[in-house]
């Protein structure tokens, strides 16, 4: 089965030809957007990139992979004067990956109403659906009994959040992978937005200015766009997802030079995570560390034994960042922030007895924790939970926790089957991939984002071509 495609036909000029046009007819409705009404130039603009993405959804991926983990990256419309004058515009403000993939599920919709004709096309299109099914039905329920009744509120946190994260991380990678060749494109490009992304969080160790004693990796602001936002979690977060991928690359090369740049490339990725100093990353890329090493100790080891020169200084300089992450636990830094994760997660332990089966609705962690006085006395403002476990459980109560965890459950045992029974490097780093994306959002707050659900949604693809054997070639460039 090829990836949907419903206008291609009407198109048979090079992809070349086609980005020339577009990007004419882009530049003529940038002028049309200040010389004429705004609201004309918006709809031209968007039915415009509606036709392109329709006939490239491929192409349309590899954008949204290329730039969706770059979630402080945030467009602003109320910032612009042309946009003043069209109605909500003003009010809407999301990252370039969210918009990029709406644009995406816009386009994909009359593709997958033709398509969605059996039953086995639906569970590939929307994995695991039950369960999430589930666990929206949950959230809706616990509307029931939001805080302070705040019912819009919750309905917002419902489907821009919860639904979206899955319909636009997790169905359209589904949706559009329909062949290993794209599946390889998607790995080659998040390994480079990997490199790309370690060298933009080592030079902040030159560029920002560090306070204290300890010097670590950190986001930062470039012309007053910060692509990580500002804590040094956010920059780890797709290290974490990214590293497994590129380990994949590294070990599937054939030519000796590209071997030796992806190897660097899984240096640069490893370390760069360390020195974030976020002990979520430490912790999930331990645990992928290591599981790599068990399966593939054989080829690791002859690999060293030939290259001792280049291991032995690279010994070195891991064990040097080992001992300053072994003094950094140690510091006034790491006890605050420990004592502040046991604390919230006590208050949450409160909360829960008080309302235990559908919590207090969602999107209402920060508003349960504005009340808490001591809580507020001693951290100061709320800040959202660290952690999908207090995050769900407080908002959804143990249901809405027992039908997510029985989601991301299913990922797990899915993708571990099919790396048990195709015996393939990929299977197992797209689940070593998955797995240190999930453990990481146990301690941090981009459970509902694509840091988390685009790698799920690669997987679930990837999952895909081995279980339907979906490897035709398409016209969807």
């Amino acid at each position: 089965m090829s990836s949907p495609n419903f206008l291609s036909s009407l198109i048979r000029e090079p992809l070349s030809v086609r980005i020339a046009v577009l990007s004419g007819g882009l530049a003529a409705l940038w002028v049309l957007l200040f010389t004429a009404k705004p609201i004309v130039g918006v709809l031209i603009l968007l039915i415009g990139l509606y036709f392109f993405f329709s006939t490239h959804l491929r192409f349309g991926l590899y954008l949204l992979v290329a730039v969706g983990f770059f979630h402080g990256w945030e467009i602003i419309f109320g910032q612009y004067p042309w946009a003043k004058d069209i109605p909500f515009l003003p009010s809407v403000n999301a990252p370039v990956g969210d918009l990029l993939a709406l644009l995406l599920l816009v386009a994909l919709v009359p593709a997958l109403c033709m398509q969605l004709t059996s039953w086995p096309k639906v569970r590939r299109i929307f994995p695991g659906f039950a369960w999430y099914a589930a666990f929206v039905c949950s959230a809706f329920v616990s509307l029931s009994v939001m805080f302070d009744h705040n019912l819009g509120t919750g309905a917002y946190h419902i489907v821009r959040w919860i639904i979206f994260s899955y319909a636009a991380f997790v169905c359209i990678p589904c949706a559009i992978i329909g062949e290993k060749e794209t599946l390889e494109r998607i790995i080659r490009i998040m390994v480079w937005v990997g490199v790309g992304t370690s060298l933009f969080g080592l030079l902040s160790i030159i560029l920002v200015p560090h306070h204290g004693e300890w010097f670590w990796v950190v986001p930062y602001a470039i012309h007053g766009i910060a692509p990580f936002g500002y804590n040094h979690n956010l920059i780890a977060e797709p290290l974490v997802a990214i590293y497994p991928l590129a380990l994949y690359v590294w070990l599937t090369a054939k030519h000796p030079a590209e071997k030796q740049w992806y190897g660097c490339g899984v240096v640069l990725i490893f370390l760069t995570a360390l020195l974030t100093f976020s002990r979520a990353a430490w912790i999930g890329i331990m645990l992928q560390s290591s599981l790599a090493l068990a399966w593939y100790s054989t080829p690791l080891k002859a690999w060293v034994k030939a290259h001792w020169r280049t291991v032995l200084p690279l010994t070195v300089v891991l064990s040097m960042v080992a001992l300053y992450m072994g003094f950094f636990l140690t510091s006034s830094v790491v006890r605050s922030s420990t004592s502040w994760r046991i604390d919230a997660t006590k208050i949450v332990g409160f909360y829960t007895l008080r309302s235990p089966l559908f919590g207090y609705g969602p999107g209402s962690y920060l508003d349960v924790f504005g009340q808490t006085g001591l809580f507020r006395l001693e951290y100061g403002d709320p800040l959202d939970a660290h952690g999908f476990m207090q995050k769900v459980l407080l908002e959804q109560g143990l249901v809405g926790l027992v039908c997510f965890v029985g989601f991301l459950g299913w990922v797990l045992w899915q993708l571990w089957q099919t790396r048990k029974n195709a015996h393939g490097v990929i299977y197992d780093m797209m689940f070593l991939s998955v797995l240190g994306a999930i453990v990481f959002q146990l301690f941090n707050t981009s459970y509902f984002n694509a840091n988390m659900w685009l790698p799920i949604g690669i997987a679930l693809a990837a999952r895909n071509l081995y279980r339907y054997g979906i490897q035709e070639k398409s016209d969807n460039r």
